[in-house]
């Protein structure tokens, strides 16, 4: 699961660029410096428009892209300091095989280290230590991802009815 390291790492990535947001540098020049780092890991983003405001960025129709391969089409995509959210995601390519393809939406909260996610694979809390580099999701799967989508569940571990997925980054 080398593409989920990956698109993990882009995550700790954008976390970088909130921190940098806080010191007040031009989020236009935030914006352009992520979009490099992340495509120097292999990670390509191509969106249709960008605006920067006082705290944060927005993106709008973003296609993610790993190795010119594409994992998912977003609708919406803001960051700010405190909140990274991603709406209306349309999984693809070897992330489709993995996981059902709609995800309804994605929320990051950098410092609270939390993440939360909705989507036909049912839903995920999860939290994550950029200090230890690591990441715990803890999953509720739909009867879909149950049915559908076995094998991806046997990469969770079963602990007190719940389903976790730990990695370090």
């Amino acid at each position: 699961m080398r593409w989920l390291k990956r698109i993990i790492a882009a995550i700790a990535i954008l976390f970088l660029w909130f921190a940098l947001t806080l010191a007040l540098v031009s989020k236009e020049r935030l914006c352009n410096a992520v979009i490099e780092k992340a495509a120097r890991e292999n990670v390509t983003l191509c969106y249709e428009r960008r605006s920067a405001s006082l705290f944060g960025c927005d993106i709008a129709s973003m296609t993610l892209l790993f190795a010119h391969s594409p994992i998912a089409k977003i609708g919406k995509f803001s960051a700010t300091p405190w909140k990274i959210a991603a709406e209306g995601i349309q999984l693809e390519g070897m992330a489709a095989s993995a996981l059902p393809p709609r995800i309804a939406n994605i929320t990051i909260l950098p410092l609270k280290g939390q993440i939360r996610a909705m989507g036909d694979f049912g839903s995920i809390d999860g939290t994550f230590s950029l200090t230890e580099r690591t990441i715990r999701l803890y999953l509720t799967p739909s009867s879909l991802m149950r049915r559908e989508y076995r094998s991806t569940l046997q990469m969770f571990k079963r602990k007190n009815g719940k389903f976790v997925y730990e990695t370090a980054f």
